[in-house]
């Protein structure tokens, strides 16, 4: 008979459970049925290294090296940072073509893209003056990024990533979400795994984003619900 888990509020530390699983024959595997999260991180920052823009008096003034401040953008907010510095900008998305244009009305100043190019749509950076500019591609505000859902109790005898043995429970791509939206990803076929023999108590599971950190603390709340069958 199969036997459910649900656990919430993960924070990358171990939760009790309340019917412990009975592994004493090494036989059961555990799947991941359903991930509930909330986007709370962030598509343009220095850790991303697209956070940074250039104005300048023309044509020969000095420029001016922008900052965006770390967070999750769109057009319109990240449009916001950059009119602030730059006299007479404004940005737009063409709903007929889905690419960003550009007004630049001051004749006084331009624009260096820099990088945060890509994020707008432009295949580069480069001084543009003033005038109506569209952009070589749909802009990449979607944040499209992977969520690694490792379990420490899986069996890692013959569960292997890149090469070495692994707690991955699930590899769960996002994308699109606006900041602090919570999303509930249900999934038809699960994926099991072994789970290590004995008697189990307790269960930690932690999500970490592509570099290996651990998200489950710091992007609050998430939630998971686990299936456990025998082989």
């Amino acid at each position: 008979m199969a036997q459910y888990h649900v656990l919430t509020d993960l924070s990358g530390n171990s939760i009790a459970l309340e019917n412990d699983i009975d592994n004493s024959c090494g036989h059961k595997r555990i799947g991941l049925c359903e991930l509930t999260y909330i986007t709370g991180w962030h598509n343009i920052s220095a850790a991303l290294d697209n956070n940074v823009f250039l104005v300048r008096p023309t044509p020969t003034g000095e420029p001016t090296n922008v900052t965006v401040p770390d967070g999750y953008y769109n057009v319109d907010t990240l449009e916001a940072v950059v009119a602030a510095a730059m006299p007479g900008f404004s940005a737009r998305v063409n709903h007929a073509t889905g690419r960003v244009l550009f007004d630049l009305m001051d004749p006084l100043y331009e624009l260096n893209l820099a990088s945060t190019a890509t994020i707008w749509g432009f295949s580069t950076g480069g001084w543009i003056a003033a005038g109506t500019y569209t952009g070589d591609m749909s802009p990449a505000f979607l944040n499209k990024r992977n969520l690694y859902v490792h379990m420490d109790q899986i069996n890692t005898s013959g569960s292997v990533l890149n090469g070495r043995n692994s707690t991955l429970l699930r590899i769960i791509p996002t994308m699109g979400e606006s900041y602090g939206e919570l999303r509930t990803v249900t999934f038809e076929k699960l994926q099991f795994h072994r789970l290590r023999g004995g008697s189990i108590h307790e269960l930690t599971v932690r999500v970490l984003d592509g570099s290996g950190c651990d998200i489950s603390e710091s992007v609050q709340p998430i939630s998971v619900t686990l299936k456990v069958k025998n082989q």
